[in-house]
């Protein structure tokens, strides 16, 4: 049976009982909180691809999505371009997950959000990616944020928020952290 929206508890736009139900699933059955990630990338013409992101979860219950998008390069590398490159998507996909990890978190522990943006720039030495130079490495050499929150947490209480979001943050462990990668190259 599907709850009515109207009586859905949504708290800074979360469905808490939801959430919080999730996490006793989780703590009862630690095997559902393991998921493998699935992306197809393809390409197709010049320096575009396109990509299929796999969704599904661990339960006979859960739907399969199919998520699909078409990204790329400048056709050269300082030209102009329609589409997000990889090295944005991860800038983005970088703030999603602290926005998103920040708000499921204060919403764990009673804060509520009223604003909360990041403002996230990244550099990068296209010599390495260009393969120019061996002593740049061709991925970011820096990124920075910064955040704008108005949240009814006490200052002090905000920033040990911010410290856990960034201790928990998926896409931040993988950008501070390295992660195996291995490759099987098939013809």
């Amino acid at each position: 049976m599907i709850t009515p929206a109207a009586t859905i508890d949504l708290f800074n736009g979360v469905n808490f009982a939801q959430f919080i139900d999730s996490i006793d699933a989780i703590k009862a059955n630690p095997a559902l909180a393991r998921l493998t990630l699935r992306a197809e990338v393809e390409w197709s013409n010049g320096a575009q691809v396109r990509t299929k992101i796999h969704r599904s979860g661990n339960d006979a219950q859960a739907i399969a999505q199919l998520i699909s998008f078409e990204n790329g390069e400048r056709s050269a590398p300082l030209d102009d371009k329609t589409v997000a490159n990889a090295m944005e998507i991860i800038l983005a996909g970088l703030g999603s997950c602290l926005v998103m990890s920040f708000v499921y978190h204060a919403t764990q522990r009673g804060f509520r959000v009223d604003e909360l943006g990041l403002r996230l720039e990244a550099e990068i030495d296209l010599r390495g990616f260009l393969g120019l130079s061996p002593q740049v490495r061709p991925g970011y050499q820096i990124v920075r944020l910064a955040a704008q929150v108005k949240c009814d947490a006490p200052s002090q209480a905000l920033e040990k928020l911010w410290e856990h979001v960034q201790k928990i943050s998926p896409v931040l462990d993988i950008i501070r952290n390295p992660v195996p990668v291995t490759i099987d190259l098939q013809d």
